[in-house]
């Protein structure tokens, strides 16, 4: 079981679409039994009560979320349980549960990827960035000092031209005398 970290459940999780794809009924299933579990361990007085509402909720869920993972429902699921998503206000509907997710993904995806930013400019002010070789120099310094030079590109007229042994410049044909040509002369 992996560990309910949001960088975890976004990374390692499966994506419940996949998931729809490969076991439809399993997928279903599952996303049932969290928000059953879910609606049962919050006491709300305005709330799911059938089955039939569970299945109409994860069937939301399924329509308004594709790219969420069971992962990350099940952590998002877990901070409600804890009350960190807000405040419900005795009320636990289809449109709160797809409310919290959608919050979820909003501020712990945000959270994730300023994690990551933050790691990487701690990286580059020591000195390492992805894109900078290990020296210090960048990849155009590098090719500057290799002295590569520059590969002559032919257009396509050029090669078609070349190929057929034609010139670049008009022939001028010589057209038959005429009247006007004459009184030239």
């Amino acid at each position: 079981m992996l560990a309910l970290d949001a960088r975890a459940a976004y990374y390692e999780g499966t994506k419940l679409k996949e998931a729809l794809q490969v076991d439809p009924e399993a997928t279903r299933m599952a996303l049932v039994s969290m928000v059953a579990d879910l609606v049962q361990f919050i006491d709300a007085k305005k709330t799911l009560h059938s089955t039939d509402d569970f299945i109409f909720t994860a069937d939301s869920i399924q329509q308004h979320l594709p790219g969420i993972t069971l992962e990350e429902i099940r952590l998002a699921f877990q901070l409600m349980k804890q009350g960190q998503m807000g405040k419900l206000y005795e009320r636990l509907k289809t449109p709160e549960i797809i409310g919290c997710l959608e919050s979820y993904l909003q501020n712990q995806r945000r959270e994730m990827v300023l994690e990551v930013r933050r790691a990487e400019q701690q990286e580059e002010i020591k000195g390492y960035s992805p894109h900078r070789p290990a020296g210090g120099r960048s990849l155009a310094a590098l090719l500057d000092e290799m002295d590569i030079p520059e590969p002559k590109r032919k257009g396509l007229g050029t090669q078609i031209r070349e190929r057929h042994g034609w010139s670049k410049e008009p022939q001028k044909k010589q057209l038959p005398c005429s009247a006007h040509d004459k009184e030239q002369e």
